[in-house]
């Protein structure tokens, strides 16, 4: 059944070339079901791939990924994933290699998104990725635009609800600096210099669970660290409020940090501490009024 539309909707497939068979039996099955496919080997100029692929995020409905080892590794992939991430568009995972289980930059990614596995039975579970894309496609265009701009309103009383600050030990100056701002501004703060006690992989789940916004202190260090890492995956996996702050002032982001922050805003506490933390206490009375 095609999908209800003149119009058919275009789907890209992003794959490693590891997979291009699987890819292409993939693309044959959804253009008999009338769906226009964008696939890289049919393009003609590939001198000007990067760009064809580009336009081609921008124009499709949908980003089929298909998930394995190499694709997880292979920075282009990386590339056109995280520029679907960052378009907004409606993405579907399908794992291509048996025994895979997404990590790193592709888990935050997907968080708790349906996948469909491939590597078992092709023709039965491309059947079952191909009817959710077609139910996807049947449903009428709702409003699924960007991220809101963030208004900064006067500072009001601030809330009891608490505020956790999840930082590298590299930056713990700067994370007691802010955290002395905090309570000075009415905040209860949950900061592991204080807290860490025993299981602390326990005590920072406790931390995240019981605390209704994360400041996440980024760095590179921070972006390198397991600890970090899982402390960050974990409050996006809790559906936590985010506030982002830059520890180092030359750090650019990058890796599983340019995907989980996508384009929200974020304070430079190393650039300016005063008047950037000053903002970001506005933030936070914002978001807990």
């Amino acid at each position: 059944m095609a999908p209800s539309t003149t119009v058919p909707k275009q789907v890209m497939l992003s794959y490693h070339w590891n997979q291009k068979k699987v890819a292409s039996k993939l693309k044959d099955q959804l253009s008999k079901r009338g769906f226009k496919v964008w696939i890289d080997y049919e393009q003609s100029d590939t001198s000007a791939l990067l760009e064809g692929l580009a336009r081609a995020l921008e124009e499709s409905e949908f980003v089929i990924i298909l998930l394995s080892h190499a694709y997880q590794e292979s920075n282009n992939c990386r590339a056109e994933a995280m520029y679907a991430h960052k378009l907004n568009k409606k993405i579907i995972y399908g794992i291509v290699e048996s025994g895979y289980e997404p990590g790193g930059w592709l888990a935050i990614m997907m968080e708790d998104e349906k996948f469909f596995d491939l590597s078992k039975s092709f023709e039965k579970d491309s059947e079952s990725l191909i009817k959710h894309v077609t139910d996807l496609a049947s449903k009428p265009a709702g409003d699924e635009g960007g991220k809101q701009r963030v208004v900064e309103v006067p500072a009001k009383k601030a809330s009891s609800k608490q505020v956790m600050i999840s930082y590298c030990w590299e930056q713990q100056e700067l994370a007691l600096k802010l955290r002395d701002r905090l309570i000075e501004r009415g905040f209860k703060v949950w900061i592991d210099v204080e807290k860490m006690e025993g299981s602390i992989l326990k005590k920072m789940g406790e931390a995240v669970r019981d605390s209704e916004v994360i400041i996440l202190l980024v760095s590179r260090e921070y972006e390198l660290s397991e600890n970090c890492t899982t402390e960050a995956i974990y409050a996006r996996k809790r559906k936590k409020q985010r506030v982002y702050a830059l520890a180092d002032a030359t750090y650019k982001g990058g890796d599983w940090l340019d995907v989980m922050m996508g384009d929200d805003l974020y304070y430079n506490l190393a650039a300016s501490f005063d008047r950037e933390a000053d903002n970001l206490v506005k933030r936070l009375n914002n978001i807990l009024q």
